[in-house]
């Protein structure tokens, strides 16, 4: 344990990942394949009564996902209307009656990425942003890790804008699809949010200067960058007279505890989202909601 801890602090996250994928990645699946079948075998004779024993069973039972609970089978055998816009060159499915676009990537990877999207945003999935969308009535929000734009095509009928942080190229050009006749209620922000101000980095303090954002939610998905982003936005919690949202805590062990932290230190309440999210070989809290 102590030397997983100084090996987490010492060796920056992406390059964890690289030696993760090119050394570790096929001797640990096998490793927790046979983990998990026993304990499969395990529950089988004493039933599980913890959650996280009911995740561990259904991944002996099934196979090892991001989502060990039921409604992942749900999902994954679920039907996609699939099409592909032959005017901009790109793929989208139809999602609450509007086109959600995509990069220009084969269908089978379409259909599977937007059965995985819809299922993170079921009630019961610990990545679920929001339990009702009528909360965000009104209300500005900064979608920062915007992504395909998921979120923001749910939260649009219900927000009076939505500014979308994507630093990702390939991601613009389908968020502008997607977008195309709801542009009076969509900007788009192509840049990293962070704790400093330089060429393509932005602080959400320095965002929000100059900005009559009152009722204001934020959404942060980033990779494992919420803490960062968050320093850089101290100032948006103490001044925005009515401030709530959804961080990400999953993609670092100790997210949960520091996020968490951050939010109590300027007097707002955080709740976890229900369930377990499994994340570098471990069940972790998905999102934290204030």
């Amino acid at each position: 344990m102590f030397f997983t801890l100084i090996y987490r602090r010492v060796i920056p996250q992406k390059l964890r990942k690289q030696i993760y994928k090119a050394v570790l990645e096929k001797y640990f699946q096998s490793f927790d394949t046979v983990k998990y079948k026993m304990y499969f075998a395990f529950h089988a004779v004493f039933p599980p009564k913890t959650e996280k024993s009911k995740c561990r069973y259904f991944m002996g039972k099934h196979q090892i996902v991001n989502y060990p609970y039921p409604y992942y089978l749900e999902y994954m055998a679920k039907d996609v209307e699939y099409h592909f816009d032959s005017s901009k060159n790109l793929p989208y499915v139809i999602h609450n009656n509007k086109r959600l676009y995509f990069k220009n990537i084969p269908q089978q990877e379409v259909e599977r990425n937007y059965r995985l999207l819809a299922m993170e945003q079921d009630v019961r999935s610990a990545h679920c942003y929001v339990e009702n969308y009528e909360m965000l009535r009104g209300k500005v929000i900064l979608d920062v890790g915007a992504a395909e734009g998921i979120f923001a095509l749910n939260a649009i009928d219900y927000a009076e804008h939505l500014f979308l942080f994507e630093c990702e190229k390939d991601w613009i050009a389908p968020l502008e699809a997607t977008f195309e006749s709801m542009k009076d209620k969509i900007t788009i922000v192509e840049k990293y949010v962070s704790d400093v101000n330089e060429d393509n980095i932005i602080t959400l303090d320095e965002f929000a200067k100059n900005k009559q954002l009152d009722k204001l939610f934020l959404k942060m998905d980033i990779e494992g960058y919420e803490c960062k982003a968050l320093s850089g936005c101290k100032d948006l919690f103490l001044k925005t007279p009515e401030l709530s949202g959804a961080i990400c805590t999953y993609h670092k062990h100790d997210d949960a505890k520091n996020i968490a932290t951050f939010l109590t230190a300027r007097n707002y309440k955080s709740t976890p989202t229900n369930g377990y999210i499994y994340n570098e070989r471990s069940l972790r809290t998905g999102i934290l909601r204030f």
